[in-house]
């Protein structure tokens, strides 16, 4: 987390609320602020809430219920940022502290392969639009073929893996 994004662990924070003492668990983010100063933000676990607008987007009910069911909006969306400029964003919700985590479309770069799987163009063009592709054939630490849904996660910045399927011995023969 010290390149300014959240951390992946939850760390335990002592806090102070009305004179009493809480330990809570929170994931952490370094901050650098204007003047030069370095700032720990704190994102403890909350109540998962998908508001009915987020950074100037009004959500429909298919946008909130793929939010809460998938964790992932499934698809890029026209936010404001804090700068008031207009960016394409992909949306997911931290599933550890239950946060809306905006990503800019242009941090992730889509591969032109996963784990030894050259994608096509159409599966390239579906990923960047934060929807899920099946990719099989890929090949794993272990040496072991499978196939898995891969979407892009902006609460992990990377591409999730999901709905593995090992692939048998015959099944890569035929």
């Amino acid at each position: 987390f010290l390149n300014g994004y959240r951390s992946q662990k939850l760390y335990t924070i002592n806090a102070t609320v009305n004179d009493e003492q809480f330990r809570i668990p929170a994931k952490l983010r370094l901050k650098k602020e204007d003047d030069g100063n370095i700032n720990v933000k704190i994102h403890p676990i909350q109540r998962l809430h998908i508001p009915d607008e987020y950074m100037g987007h009004k959500f429909t009910k298919d946008e909130k219920a793929a939010l809460l069911n998938d964790k992932n909006l499934g698809k890029t969306i026209e936010l404001t940022g804090k700068d008031s400029k207009k960016d394409n964003y992909y949306l997911a919700i931290d599933n550890k502290t239950n946060e809306l985590i905006p990503l800019r479309t242009k941090h992730i770069t889509i591969p032109e392969k996963i784990k030894g799987v050259a994608l096509s163009a159409e599966q390239k063009q579906k990923l960047a639009k934060g929807e899920k592709v099946y990719l099989d054939k890929m090949t794993g630490r272990n040496g072991q073929k499978f196939g898995a849904s891969l979407q892009v996660d902006a609460a992990n910045r990377t591409i999730n893996f999901s709905g593995f399927k090992q692939e048998k011995e015959k099944d890569l023969e035929q």
